[in-house]
């Protein structure tokens, strides 16, 4: 018996090895089939490990979207055979209830470009950005950065939080911050969304 994990909730399903396969292919098409409009199947599948879960295995799936740019999307099964559907910030909170782990400020922000895909927040091929310097000179200068400006950092909320900004790259040609409140067990709340940056305003 395997038991699926959709946004939190637990859906419980009799079924025998030959299924797990199946399920796990369908919970990545269901997500990437809703990110990529004509993205009708998958062009390739692999599985990746994380070392903060060890007994966790992630499989991605990809394809190519409506407007020819590769989408991604994870599931996760754990030894106990429950399969994560890893789009939600309630599917992630729940696999980290199950598998928890520790987090220090010096981590943090690499923890959370890891695993914010795993909530819907960013796309696995989204890059990191830390600082003004990480972007090419044409998108930093659209947006007003300086090459010494940091852009992800993480500051001390009390002992066990951090309050954390997060900037990704996308495509090349748009960079993305959000802002989210990080504790020492790694579970993530979400103060702001990965919202756009917006071109400077030229005065």
């Amino acid at each position: 018996m395997y038991k699926i994990v959709i946004s939190g909730v637990v859906l419980v399903t009799a079924c025998g090895t030959s299924d797990r396969s199946r399920l796990i292919l369908q919970g990545l098409e269901a997500q990437l089939l809703v990110r990529g409009g004509a993205c009708n199947s998958l062009n390739s599948v692999d599985t990746i490990r994380y070392p903060r879960f060890s007994t966790t295995t992630f499989v991605r799936g990809r394809c190519v979207g409506e407007h020819g740019d590769t989408l991604a999307a994870v599931v996760a099964l754990d030894q106990d055979d429950v399969i994560y559907i890893l789009d939600s910030e309630g599917s992630y909170t729940f696999l980290l209830r199950r598998h928890p782990v520790e987090v220090d400020s010096s981590g943090a922000v690499s923890y959370l470009s890891q695993v914010l895909p795993f909530m819907g927040q960013t796309h696995l091929h989204d890059e990191p950005v830390v600082s003004g310097e990480d972007l090419p000179e044409d998108l930093r200068d659209s947006l007003g950065i300086l090459t010494q400006d940091t852009l992800s950092y993480v500051r001390a909320s009390s002992a066990q939080l951090w309050d954390a900004w997060v900037t990704v790259m996308r495509g090349g040609h748009s960079a993305l911050m959000g802002r989210f409140l990080l504790g020492a067990n790694g579970v993530i709340t979400t103060l702001s969304p990965m919202t756009r940056l917006q071109p400077a305003t030229k005065e």
